[in-house]
């Protein structure tokens, strides 16, 4: 550390946030807001070292005020982190299997169809084909998550999916990982027997109690989801373990004041 400045300066850029401050984001991915005052004593040597937005700067490595070789392991750690993808790409591959539902969400980003729209199937082939290019990933993992719509609609496509994605991998030999994105309202004893076999992981919705969960997760063909989907719950628990099965809640006007009964339910 120079002795001419109390502190050091690392790389950064910067934007006008608003009329009183600023935006500083550095190549570890960190980011703060500075008022334009202290932004001005801080690239001026000017901030005091117990003052806050001193240490703030530095937590976030925006200055240091001891030698650079103590914290270069730190940022280097975090700059590899943060640019992983660029050397091995993403893991994360969603393969939207159909585009039929057997649900009407009044939140749904999707287009759904109705259940016997099959021309919304994903084929076998075009499967094949996406797996494929998701084997030509340099990434030496590989979740492919299967999404819709509800996928379990289209099981056949599904199945081929997950055994030629395993045969492919016999030679790749990657870290080869399933999830099916499902609202389990189809789900059956032969399908989770299928399932544990080819050790996949189920992610499902749960909004809250009954009374939140079917005002938002509507059937189409009328009745309780939620009573349907508890039943299902503890059939999908009871046979791939409670390991393999993750419930996730879509926040709504009806659930955000809730949360209590929500985690109640959970």
């Amino acid at each position: 550390m120079s002795n001419k400045y109390p502190y050091q300066i690392l790389p950064f850029k910067h934007v006008r946030f608003n009329d009183h401050e600023l935006l500083l984001v550095n190549e570890a991915g960190d980011f703060y807001f500075i008022s334009i005052d202290d932004f001005d004593k801080f690239i001026g040597y000017g901030l005091p070292k117990k003052n806050d937005v001193f240490l703030d700067l530095k937590s976030n490595h925006f200055l240091i005020d001891t030698n650079i070789a103590e914290v270069i392991d730190l940022l280097s750690t975090k700059y590899r982190t943060r640019k992983r993808f660029l050397n091995q790409f993403t893991s994360l591959h969603m393969m939207v299997i159909t585009y039929r539902c057997n649900h009407k969400c009044r939140y749904c980003q999707v287009s759904s169809e109705d259940s016997g729209s099959y021309r919304w199937d994903m084929s076998p082939e075009t499967a094949r084909r996406i797996v494929d290019y998701i084997f030509c990933s340099p990434s030496d993992e590989i979740k492919i998550e299967f999404q819709g719509g509800e996928p379990l609609l289209n099981w056949e496509t599904v199945k081929e999916t997950i055994e030629y994605a395993e045969q492919k991998n016999k030679k790749s030999r990657k870290a080869l990982e399933f999830v099916v994105s499902t609202n389990l309202t189809l789900i059956d004893r032969n399908k989770l027997d299928y399932l544990k076999f080819h050790n996949v992981y189920i992610s499902t919705s749960l909004d809250g109690p009954k009374s939140i969960h079917d005002k938002n997760r509507l059937l189409r063909t009328g009745g309780s989801s939620y009573d349907l989907f508890i039943k299902k719950l503890e059939l999908t628990r009871n046979i791939l373990g409670p390991d393999k099965v993750s419930a996730l809640m879509t926040t709504t006007k009806d659930n955000l004041y809730r949360i209590t009964d929500v985690v109640d339910e959970c």
